[in-house]
C-alpha cells in the first residue's frame, strides 16, 4: 500500500505516485515516473584544439603540394609553348614567330636557344620568322643567337626570315644578319654596326654632393681589378685597354656580318661606322633585302615552301616559379641597393643603339 506523501517535494531519484480516490479493496495504479532533467557537459576544449590543429596540417599539407607542383614542373619543361598566330587551313604545316623585343641580353639569349630547339624538334615547323624590335645590347647574347639561328638552319633545313618592325640596330641587327632574308619597313632604323663602351663614374658626386668617399683596396699584383668600376675615372692605359677590346669586338661584328650577308670587307666597313638608316637606305646598303611587313614573310615564305595557308604559330615563354620570385625582388623601385647592383654589374661594352 502507499503511504501518503509527507509534503516534502520528491527526490529527483524517486519515483511520485498519484493517491488513487477509489474503493480501498483495489490497489492504486502507478504513476508515469517523474525525473529531473541531468545537465549535459560541455565538450572538451582538447578535442576542439585537435581538431583545429589536424585542418590547419591538412591546409599546410595542401598548398605546400601544390608548390611543389608548380616548382618541379618549372624544372622539367622548357618553358615555351606555341600561341596560334593565324589558324590556316593546313594544320600540319606550321611557320613558328619567334620575338625578339628590347634590349638583349642573357635571358633573351635563353629564350630564343629554347625557341629555336622546339622548332628544330617539331617537323610540323617548315619555317621560322623572326620579328625584331630591339636596339640590342649585350655582346654575347647577342652572338649566342646568331649562332644558333646559324646551326639551326645548317641542321634542320628550316629557312629563317628576319622582319625588322621599328627598330633592329647593333646587336639585333648583328642576330637579323643570320637570317636567309631580311625585310625592313620605310621607316625602320637599321644598322649601327658597332660596339660602345658605358660607364657611370660616381666618384665625384658621391664625394661631393654626398659627403661619401669610396674606399677601394686591390690585392698587390692586381692593379686592374677595377678596371671599369664607377668609383673612379678609367687611367689612359685603361683607356686604350678598353678601346682595344672594342675594336676586336668590331671587327668580329663586321665579319660576321660579312659572312652572313655575303658582303665584301669594303662593302660593311663603309657602313660600320655606328650610324643607321631607314628602310630604302638599308636596301641600297644591301643590308636588308626586301621592303615589306610580317604578312609579305609570312606569304613568300608560304610560297616558298608550296604552302596553300599555314598555321603560324608564336613561341612564347612561360615565366617559371623561381622567376616570378626573383622578378618580386628585382622590380622593386625603391630597394636602392638591387639599384646599385645593377648598375655596378651591367656590362659596360654593347651592341646598343643609343637612340633608342
Amino acid at each position: 500500500m502507499a503511504t501518503e506523501s509527507s509534503g516534502e517535494y520528491p527526490l529527483a531519484d524517486e519515483p511520485q505516485y498519484t493517491r488513487y480516490a477509489g474503493n480501498n479493496s483495489n490497489p492504486a495504479p502507478q504513476a508515469i515516473p517523474v525525473y529531473m532533467p541531468t545537465q549535459q557537459q560541455p565538450p572538451k576544449k582538447r578535442w576542439s584544439l585537435i581538431r583545429f590543429l589536424f585542418r590547419t596540417a591538412i591546409t599546410l599539407i595542401f598548398l605546400i603540394s601544390i608548390g611543389a607542383n608548380i616548382y618541379f614542373a618549372s624544372l622539367f619543361t622548357d618553358g615555351i609553348y606555341a600561341d596560334t598566330y593565324h589558324m590556316g587551313a593546313d594544320m600540319k604545316h606550321q611557320l613558328a614567330l619567334i620575338e625578339l623585343n628590347d634590349t638583349i641580353d642573357m635571358n633573351t639569349a635563353e629564350y630564343f636557344r629554347k625557341a629555336l630547339q622546339k622548332a628544330h624538334d617539331d617537323e610540323s615547323i617548315k619555317g621560322i620568322i623572326l620579328v625584331i624590335n630591339s636596339p640590342g645590347g649585350e655582346v654575347t647574347p647577342s652572338d649566342m643567337i646568331t649562332e644558333n639561328i646559324l646551326r639551326v638552319k645548317e641542321h634542320a633545313n628550316k629557312p629563317v626570315y628576319a622582319v625588322i618592325e621599328q627598330v633592329g640596330a647593333s646587336g639585333a641587327y648583328w642576330v637579323a644578319s643570320a637570317a636567309d632574308t631580311i625585310y625592313g619597313q620605310q621607316h625602320s632604323v637599321i644598322g649601327s654596326i658597332g660596339v660602345i663602351y658605358v660607364n657611370m663614374v660616381l666618384e665625384e658626386a658621391l664625394r661631393n654632393k654626398l659627403g661619401v668617399d669610396p674606399v677601394v683596396i686591390k690585392s698587390s699584383r692586381s692593379p686592374h681589378k677595377d678596371q671599369g668600376s664607377p668609383f673612379r675615372k678609367p687611367s689612359e692605359e685603361e683607356i686604350l685597354d678598353i678601346q682595344a677590346d672594342l675594336d676586336t669586338i668590331h671587327r668580329d661584328f663586321v665579319e660576321t656580318v660579312m659572312q652572313n650577308r655575303n658582303l665584301t670587307s669594303d662593302q660593311v666597313w663603309e657602313l660600320a661606322n655606328g650610324d643607321v638608316f631607314d628602310g630604302p637606305e638599308s636596301l641600297a646598303h644591301h643590308l636588308i633585302d626586301k621592303l615589306g611587313v610580317l604578312q609579305d614573310a609570312i606569304s613568300e615564305m608560304s610560297d616558298d615552301l608550296g604552302l596553300a595557308d599555314p598555321t603560324i604559330i608564336i613561341y612564347r615563354q612561360h615565366t617559371s616559379f623561381q622567376e616570378m620570385l626573383a622578378a618580386r625582388r628585382q622590380t622593386e623601385l625603391f630597394n636602392l641597393q638591387h639599384q646599385f647592383d645593377a648598375l655596378i654589374r651591367k656590362p659596360r661594352i654593347q651592341a646598343i643603339w643609343l637612340g633608342h
